[in-house]
């Protein structure tokens, strides 16, 4: 049985000046490993944080959307954890797909 997840990782733009798709590609490596499957990688950029972390003010946000057994999420966290490039991380389980709703809703209401 698989879950939809979202992930959003911010990288410290100091420890890494520019980041480049061998970072991200080894999240995404690491989820495939363990039998998930990456849905979408929509990278945000570098973006100032709302408080200092590590001493670093600024961040790459990366979200991943991907599928997974839940059995793994917590595999994937602890080798977060251990990844020193990352700052920070969430992952969120995704109930369910809303645009589909939000398309019948604003048809509704022409």
């Amino acid at each position: 049985m698989t879950r939809d997840y979202a992930l959003v990782v911010i990288y410290g733009a100091e420890r890494i000046p520019t980041l480049t798709s061998g970072h991200i590609d080894a999240v995404a490596d690491h989820i495939s490993g363990a039998g998930g499957e990456v849905n979408s990688v929509n990278s945000w950029g570098k973006r100032k944080l709302a408080y200092s972390i590590q001493d670093e003010r600024e961040g790459h946000y990366v979200l991943l959307e991907f599928s997974a057994d839940p059995s793994r999420i917590q595999n994937l966290e602890q080798s977060l954890r251990i990844n020193e490039d990352v700052m920070r991380f969430l992952i969120a389980r995704q109930e369910f797909d809303m645009s589909p709703v939000l398309a019948v809703e604003s048809e509704g209401r022409r």
